[in-house]
């Protein structure tokens, strides 16, 4: 199997769309801008256009680590002002209006 590579949509030679937006456009006009027909592509088609311009898949979101979530929210005046008052919750021995606090800001 030869190595997919990818290709920004920019350098796309095939698609020649009208300068219109794409759901202006009939179906006849949009498979023809797209080099497809009514029944889609055929598996060679399919294939080339696989290698040509890779998986159709999205990159897996980075996932920030907690700590680093947690430091987000002391930028801003209401979150810090919601974990004053869980902490003074928790201090006044009222741990379950705390924990609501608490688990309203994650």
């Amino acid at each position: 199997m030869p190595e997919m590579t990818s290709v920004p949509i920019s350098q796309v030679k095939h698609m020649d769309l009208p300068h219109r937006p794409i759901w202006t456009l009939s179906a006849e006009d949009v498979y023809q801008s797209f080099g497809i027909s009514e029944n889609g592509l055929s598996e060679d088609e399919a294939y080339e256009r696989l290698v040509k311009f890779g998986a159709n898949e999205l990159p897996e979101p980075a996932h920030r680590p907690l700590w680093l979530r947690f430091t987000d929210q002391l930028r801003h005046f209401m979150a810090l002002l919601l974990w004053v008052a869980g902490i003074l919750a928790f201090i006044s021995g009222t741990p379950q209006l705390g924990w609501a606090i608490v688990r309203a800001r994650s």
